[in-house]
């Protein structure tokens, strides 16, 4: 008995054209891994065009800081900046408030000598008073008498000398514009009942 099934026998030249194309991909492939060795590192274009990029990037921020340093640079030489607002500075009594005269007010504190030569160049007429202990926890230090100021006191006024400073801001910027305007009249006198007093509460 014979049996036929439907699948044809390919035939021996069909055969000898597909393992001669195989072989010759398989050639190709080879060779062109023999052209391209493996891990090739990357080219340095690649780093360089980065770096381009980056410079690119920061260029535009960088321009923008110059012209705004340039401008104010020229702003400042044309109208400087007063010393009421520059923390640096030294306290003048004469000048009016500004933003950094509290820091000027504070840096009388550790330096006894700026805030004495603070107090002679200003319309305050004061006495050094000497340093000494009055107790475990009292004492004087730094302080002065204020013999005159903008107006008299009903007393002497014994303080350290950065309160002195600050005392003489108060009654020109706060007290004489607070009577002028309440009581329609100027400051004539400071009533007070003493400025030093030391107990252990």
């Amino acid at each position: 008995m014979c049996l036929q099934f439907g699948t044809e026998r390919p035939r021996r030249g069909r055969v000898s054209t597909i393992a001669s194309q195989a072989w010759d991909q398989r050639q190709s492939s080879a060779e062109d891994a023999i052209d391209e060795p493996p891990n090739q590192p990357p080219s340095d274009n690649a780093g360089r065009g980065a770096f381009r990029r980056l410079l690119a990037g920061a260029a535009l921020p960088l321009i923008a800081v110059l012209v705004l340093v340039a401008a104010l640079t020229t702003v400042v030489g044309r109208h400087p900046i007063p010393p009421e607002h520059l923390p640096y500075e030294r306290l003048d009594l004469s000048r009016p408030l500004g933003l950094a005269t509290g820091f000027q007010l504070a840096a009388l504190r550790d330096d006894p000598l700026l805030c004495r030569g603070v107090l002679e160049l200003s319309a305050l007429q004061t006495r050094p008073i000497e340093s000494r202990r009055t107790g475990p926890f009292c004492g004087l230090l730094n302080a002065v008498e204020v013999q005159r100021s903008t107006v008299p006191y009903s007393g002497a006024v014994r303080v350290t000398c950065p309160v002195a400073a600050a005392l003489y801001l108060w009654e020109r910027e706060v007290v004489a514009p607070a009577a002028d305007r309440h009581l329609g009249s100027p400051l004539a006198r400071i009533d007070h009942l003493g400025t030093y007093s030391c107990r252990r509460i």
